[in-house]
């Protein structure tokens, strides 16, 4: 593995992991917003399901 290989496993392990922890936290979140809402596991994880 080369090292520019080498930096893109590690920036996008980084990212994923900061993704999913933010993902996570969102399920938290109480609010009448639509925005907010939207934001939310429940509402779009069957849309990126959809996409995979």
């Amino acid at each position: 593995m080369t090292l520019d290989g080498t930096v893109g496993v590690i920036i996008g392990s980084n990212i994923g992991t900061t993704l999913t922890a933010w993902i996570l936290s969102l399920a938290g979140i109480e609010s009448d917003n639509i925005f907010i809402s939207l934001l939310k596991p429940e509402n779009f994880a069957p849309l990126i399901a959809a996409l995979g």
